[in-house]
């Protein structure tokens, strides 16, 4: 996971396309992979209660988030982007 992700220096990687503004990943409450997202820049947005049934159990998730630093939002401004 580390080499797809950019750092929280800043430095960009293939996840940041045209259009994408944000990366959600969300993970267990007591998920070993929380202290891997923080490192990576991930910021924790808020808590979904009893999210997901797994292994016979509704589980709480932290719901993180990353903004694409160089999100260009012109991208929207032509014409396939805009309603019928």
């Amino acid at each position: 996971m580390r080499e797809r992700l950019p750092t929280s220096s800043g430095a960009t990687s293939s996840i940041w396309r045209p259009g994408i503004r944000r990366v959600r990943p969300a993970s267990w409450s007591r998920s070993s992979g929380r202290p891997l997202l923080e490192r990576l820049g991930f910021v924790t947005e808020g808590l979904a209660k009893h999210y997901l049934f797994i292994d016979g159990a509704w589980r709480d998730h932290v719901l993180t988030a990353r903004l694409n630093p160089a999100f260009d939002a012109t991208v929207f401004s032509s014409r396939r982007f805009r309603p019928a």
